[in-house]
């Protein structure tokens, strides 16, 4: 979560320029849509225990585009583009979530061999690491 900003939980109301009112259906399923926002600073709040200043954004107008993999090209390298521009880095490609199929031989979703422990034995205790309480204790 953002420290530098904050953003309102408050959508437009008016259809006309809330368009995920319009895919609300759509967005009862897991999806991933990407979509065009206008924001605008709503207010700033002062954070007492530090004194930094967060400015709250709200959404003044949403529209939905579609699924990553729908998205035409050229927005795709603008997007890619701008977030090179602001990070300095090359960024993963916008619909790469997961590895892509038939990148690799064999995936191994088992941890290695030395963190598996049957479930019935207890985690051993490092003899060297000494007492771990103030009074002596382990």
């Amino acid at each position: 979560m953002s420290a530098l900003v904050k953003l309102s939980s408050k959508l437009p109301g008016d259809e006309e320029i809330n368009g995920l009112d319009a895919i609300a259906d759509e967005l009862q399923e897991e999806t991933t849509i990407v979509a065009l926002v206008w924001i605008s600073p709503r207010e700033v709040r002062r954070v007492i225990a530090t004194g930094n200043r967060v400015p709250i954004v709200e959404i003044r107008r949403i529209e939905p585009l579609g699924e990553p993999s729908d998205l035409p090209a050229e927005l795709v390298q603008l997007v890619l583009d701008q977030q090179a521009q602001r990070t300095g880095r090359t960024p993963l490609p916008i619909d790469q979530v997961t590895v892509p199929a038939g990148s690799v031989d064999e995936l191994d979703d088992k941890p290695p061999a030395h963190t598996q422990r049957p479930a019935s034995e207890p985690t051993p205790i490092r003899e060297d690491l000494g007492s771990v309480f103030s009074d002596g204790t382990k």
